[in-house]
């Protein structure tokens, strides 16, 4: 009777989890819109036109009547203006996460782009011999763009502009004939269609053809665009076919993945994508005018009229069209509140069907809880705590019933700050090597590192990319020492060699060939590469400190007005360089950190060690992502340690400790996830001392992970933390790596069902008894 009764109950709770996870998929998520218009009086107002993932709308400000316009970008509710257009009039096409602006203006009766960066707009290069009109078609977050030049014959000639040049990309037959590309992402990945309508994407100098598109050309004219590349390869197309004699034209979009197109919509067209694949659009008629209710919403596989996904409210809105969306899923668009009453909007997603469906689920469990205690207290069963021995078991289960829904309706940030980790052997050093050492781990989980051989007497530190098990040793040019310095997300490697004289030559391996980088005549010679980002840009530095770039076609010293960057050089993708100078105050030696962007320097707030008598602080070993934080490590001398340390994550404008005890090493993921290495005062690495920091959480790694899996293992080094946040660590029994896993949601789920089952059981054992009632 009682396992009856347990099935019946755990049935009833899946099928109630189950219609709920339904209605939730059916419902669609929700927005809330607001309207984005400024009047900013004297006839002048705002005109929003792109939203990046920084809560910046980028647009123009214009008076009614007028055909001039200047630059504006509205964040928090403040608009700045940016001054005028380089030009006679033009308009505004995107803006990205750092900040800058791409736009055309109209000068001498042709198109030419323009950007804004470093506080001022100018127009950008054109390709060489490029004399008529030139146009953007996409921006990505690195400052780089990809566009078409019409040639003397009119017909368009792609290029890509490299943040500092424009460069034909058709020259020399690189490209099928008749090709225009039409998208790029932040891995400088590039999307468009061949003059016979086929689907190519160009990665690396290598053109690569997709899937043939769904929609055979077809029609007086058939065209393949707009399109939209995301960082993942993913590829919204759109396509368009146009009947001049009967009228009958057609147009509409796909989603591209992994080889196969799902439909989003005949009669729509694209309007963006974001990183995550959600794609924007709106239908509109033969006219080009928008249907009504036309803005929509593509997103895991399905397509919503944003109309229908709006909160209830008292504005009449009807929303025509779905122009933008940023990463965080917002959507800037055009609708109406009358017929003639246009506006632009912004519509921001907002917490729905999971905390709606947890908080009645809760609900439920405490009506449940009410209803028995009166029932059993119109029988005469029940009794008040306080008059019984103990405390209330029935308490205890509803206390606990309560901190899970508690739980289970933090916030998605609350709950997803430090996950539980997995933790995963990496292959040990093939026969042969004494050892090895890990320095670099990506998202794809290629690790770099080098293989370290005694021979005759002698080190020799040999280089390899370790994938899926097998090691790829890399050339090392006749050099004995070979020590990359990290891997990034397309595989690339940048290292030092250390040849036979004590010099360093700095390295970049790419497309399995090592290449050794020239430097400046003065850089020295022990310059050395010290970071690599996913454009396979290699920063460096000298030994006075000045820092390099090596961009894949030459190297640059980086101006920054005689500041030295110190040993805590690193950058990111956008163009951001951490650097830490060193000054005397009162005889003591003080770090100031800033960061360097196109030739500008921003000082960070002083950086103030509270360390007692310390006679020199310096940072070093940063790393900084693609959010603009950096983890450091701080080191110094003092009278009562001669090497002192602790490390720290800069972030929204402050500094945070990562760990309380000392610590060597510092490193940082994409998600924001700061890990280091604790030790006590002025002794070696203890076990286990592994720390994480992450949105206001602290905690050791051996509190993260399955009870007895760190036992067996002395974790006494951090190697590095990929962009999904895995660690490669190293312990006295080899290299592990530890993977977040889902945790902290799947346990409050977990414990609601439980606490559900623990009250049924209760009831049925001692719950609802009448006096004298005797179940045998």
């Amino acid at each position: 009777m009682e396992t009856t009764f347990l099935i019946r109950r755990l049935v009833l709770l899946g099928a109630a989890w189950l219609l709920a996870c339904a209605q939730a998929y059916a419902a669609g998520p929700r927005y809330r819109v607001e309207a984005l218009d400024l009047d900013l009086g004297d006839g002048h107002y705002f005109e929003p036109v792109d939203i990046n993932a920084r809560s910046g709308i980028a647009g123009v400000t214009r008076r009614a009547g007028s055909d001039e316009r200047s630059l504006a970008v509205l964040r928090g509710g403040r608009l700045r203006t940016l001054g005028s257009l380089p030009g006679s009039t033009g308009e505004v096409l995107e803006i990205n996460d750092r900040g800058e602006i791409v736009g055309h203006v109209w000068d001498d009766s042709r198109q030419r782009p323009f950007l804004w960066r470093g506080g001022r707009a100018t127009l950008m290069p054109l390709p060489e011999g490029a004399d008529s009109a030139v146009r953007v078609l996409d921006f990505n977050n690195l400052g780089h763009a990809v566009g078409y030049a019409l040639d003397g014959s009119y017909r368009p000639r792609p290029f890509f502009f490299d943040g500092e040049r424009s460069r034909y990309l058709d020259a020399d037959g690189a490209l099928p004939e008749g090709t225009l590309l039409q998208a790029l992402n932040d891995r400088d990945e590039m999307v468009g269609s061949t003059g016979d309508h086929r689907v190519v994407m160009l990665r690396d100098g290598t053109v690569t053809p997709l899937a043939s598109s769904p929609v055979p050309p077809e029609g007086d004219y058939f065209g393949l665009g707009p399109m939209r590349l995301d960082g993942a390869g993913r590829v919204a197309v759109g396509y368009a076919i146009d009947n001049d004699k009967d009228a009958n034209d057609r147009w509409g979009a796909y989603f591209l993945d992994g080889g196969r197109y799902t439909l989003i919509g005949e009669g729509l067209q694209i309007g963006d994508m974001n990183s995550h694949g959600w794609v924007v659009g709106h239908y509109f008629d033969e006219s080009g005018d928008p249907t009504e209710s036309g803005a929509s919403v593509f997103r895991d596989g399905r397509l919503w009229l944003l109309q229908a996904l709006q909160q209830p409210t008292d504005t009449p809105w009807e929303l025509l069209q779905a122009r933008q969306i940023d990463d965080r899923g917002r959507i800037l668009g055009v609708g109406r509140l009358s017929e003639y009453d246009y506006h632009h909007y912004l519509a921001t997603p907002v917490p729905e069907a999971g905390t709606l469906g947890m908080l009645l689920a809760g609900g439920g469990l405490l009506a449940a809880a009410t209803r028995r205690r009166r029932a059993a207290a119109a029988t005469g069963a029940w009794r008040h705590p306080a008059t019984r021995p103990g405390r209330s078991p029935m308490r205890k289960i509803w206390t606990a019933a309560l901190a899970a829904l508690l739980l289970s309706l933090a916030g998605p940030e609350a709950r997803a700050a430090l996950p539980h980790y997995r933790l995963d052997p990496v292959t040990p050093p093939p026969p042969g090597y004494d050892s090895f050492r890990l320095t670099g781990l990506n998202g794809a989980g290629l690790i770099t590192g080098y293989l370290n051989r005694r021979n005759g007497g002698r080190d020799d530190y040999e280089a390899f990319i370790l994938r899926n098990g097998r090691f790829q040793r890399l050339d090392s040019l006749g050099a004995r020492f070979n020590e990359p310095v990290d891997i990034n997300e397309r595989g690339e490697v940048a290292g030092n060699l250390q040849l036979g004289d004590g010099t360093y030559r700095p390295y970049l391996h790419s497309q399995g060939r090592t290449t050794a980088i020239a430097l400046p005549a003065d850089a020295g010679p022990t310059a050395r590469a010290v970071d690599v980002n996913n454009l396979g840009q290699v920063l460096g530095v000298a030994e006075d400190g000045r820092a390099w770039l090596y961009d894949g076609h030459g190297t640059r010293w980086l101006d920054s007005g005689g500041l030295a960057f110190g040993r805590a050089a690193a950058f990111n993708d956008r163009g951001e360089v951490f650097g830490s100078y060193t000054f005397e105050e009162l005889g003591e030696v003080h770090a100031q950190p800033f960061i360097w962007r196109d030739g500008q320097i921003t000082l960070l707030p002083r950086f103030r060690e509270t360390s007692f008598n310390r006679t020199e602080t310096f940072l070093t070993g940063g790393q900084m992502n693609n959010a603009g934080q950096v983890a450091f490590t701080v080191k110094g001398n003092n009278f009562h340690t001669e090497d002192e340390r602790s490390s720290y994550l800069y972030s929204d404008g402050g500094y945070v400790r990562i760990s309380a005890e000392q610590a060597i090493s510092a490193f940082l993921s994409e998600n924001g996830t700061a890990v280091t290495v604790a030790f006590p005062y002025s002794d070696e690495p203890v076990p286990s001392q592994v720390w994480l920091y992450r949105d206001g959480a602290r905690a050791q790694l051996r509190d993260l992970v399955p009870p007895g899996s760190v036992d067996d293992y002395t974790l006494f080094e951090v190697w590095d933390v990929d962009a999904r946040g895995r660690i490669l660590l190293n312990g006295d029994r080899g290299a592990l790596i530890a993977t977040p896993v889902p945790e902290v949601g799947t346990v409050a789920m977990m414990l609601i069902g439980w606490v559900g089952i623990a009250a049924g059981m209760r009831r049925r054992g001692h719950g609802g008894r009448a006096p004298g009632f005797n179940p045998a």
